[in-house]
């Protein structure tokens, strides 16, 4: 199966915004333009392993987190995705969130 860039760009942008850091800062620091993190970040491009090292040292994390299961198809990426964040949550925001599922569902 081959590699889904979608999914390490989609990894990359939500580690790059949980440091709280721009495109442009990213660009700058990498010597890249910000277009260029854009179109990683959409999976428009393919990165290669030298710019993926650069951009986890950059955000302080291993390469693997970027790349692990990135060969699956989209679908599962984003079911796994979601069930690692549901287990950060507590009970009460687990209630929460469900509430605003069926909310969500019930209006489309």
């Amino acid at each position: 199966m081959p590699v889904n860039y979608e999914i390490i760009g989609n990894r990359i942008q939500a580690k790059r915004r949980s440091k709280n850091f721009t495109q442009e800062q990213m660009a700058e620091h990498l010597d890249v333009t910000a277009g260029y993190i854009s179109q990683i970040e959409r999976g428009v491009t393919k990165i290669n392993l030298d710019m993926l090292s650069s951009i986890s040292e950059y955000l302080e994390c291993d390469i693997s987190d970027f790349i692990l299961k990135s060969n699956q198809p989209a679908i599962n990426f984003y079911e796994d995705d979601i069930f690692h964040d549901y287990q950060k949550l507590s009970p009460s925001e687990r209630r929460m969130l469900s509430l605003l599922l069926r909310t969500y569902l019930n209006q489309k």
